[in-house]
């Protein structure tokens, strides 16, 4: 569980960083549309996976 944390954890950085890169003209937001999708995909596998270990950890 503690790697599915910080995989959460690793990608919010990631998020903030490509953030960053267009607030300070060092990418286009049409340049990251990708990267946000991928990110928003990834953040729900990881999500999904949490909560799915989750319940089997209480059904055990």
């Amino acid at each position: 569980m503690q790697f599915l944390y910080q995989s959460r954890g690793s990608l919010a950085e990631v998020i903030t960083q490509v953030e960053l890169a267009k607030k300070f003209g060092y990418a286009e937001a049409s340049e990251t549309l990708k990267i946000d999708a991928l990110c928003v995909e990834l953040s729900k596998m990881i999500n999904s996976t949490i909560t799915s270990r989750k319940n089997k950890l209480v059904r055990s």
